[in-house]
């Protein structure tokens, strides 16, 4: 094999479809340039049409791009073997398997599921309504619900069950503890009392409309209207 020497600038065709620049050996041409075996550059590819790669594209460096990037199959970022961020081409699924970080409002279109815990940092506001399949656990000293609507008001229900603070239990108009949950039923204008009412202290005492039937703590009864006894009276002391 012999070799092609030339001093001065070298171009091939007319007009000229392959150039080399004698001066700094710049080549320009204006077919396809195939490489069957590895190609290396040691400065600047640069590309000012569309460019196809057949195969894998491997780069040791950082990648620098100031446009698009359309990928028709799936994206991947891999570190040692193992996907550190992948986009699925059919889905969209995005799969990212460290921290992600989003300086800007983040808009869902659809349901966000979370595997493990999440931590928010300031208050979280949700427009619709929010399903709870597990407890609410507040870590504060003092935490409280709230309702701050100007106006309406705070339902808490149970749709199939009953409703407990501390040891009451609220089942529909019924108020009583786990072990009896009918101990007190309200109605319209009325409050029926089916256990025993006690009441202690030495100033307690059971009144009616103020003043109109009252029972003091030493027993004291006083009745403003008319007593009317159906059975046996019986008076452990004498009427006065």
């Amino acid at each position: 094999a012999a070799t092609l020497s030339s001093t001065d600038d070298f171009s091939v065709g007319s007009p000229a479809t392959f150039t080399v620049d004698a001066q700094t050996g710049n080549t320009d041409a204006t077919g396809y340039l195939k490489a069957s075996g590895p190609t290396t550059l040691s400065n600047t590819l640069t590309v000012t049409g569309a460019a196809t790669l057949s195969d894998d594209l491997q780069v040791d460096g950082a990648t620098t791009m100031s446009g698009t990037v359309t990928a028709g199959g799936d994206f991947k970022v891999i570190t040692s073997g193992s996907e550190m961020f992948a986009v699925v081409a059919s889905s969209g699924d995005t799969t990212v398997a460290g921290t992600l970080s989003v300086t800007q409002a983040t808009n869902l279109d659809s349901t966000l599921q979370v595997a493990q815990g999440t931590t928010l940092s300031s208050t979280l506001a949700v427009d619709g309504a929010a399903t709870m399949k597990d407890n609410i656990l507040m870590e504060k000293a003092s935490a409280a619900i709230t309702h701050n609507y100007a106006s309406g008001g705070l339902d808490i229900t149970s749709d199939n069950g009953y409703v407990g603070v501390e040891d009451v239990r609220f089942t529909g108009s019924n108020i009583g503890t786990s072990a009896d949950d009918d101990l007190i039923t309200i109605a319209a204008g009325s409050v029926t009392i089916r256990g025993t009412l006690d009441t202690t202290g030495a100033t307690t005492g059971i009144r009616v409309a103020t003043d109109k039937f009252t029972v003091d703590a030493a027993g004291n009864t006083a009745a403003e209207g008319t007593l009317g006894v159906t059975g046996v009276t019986t008076l452990g002391s004498t009427p006065t």
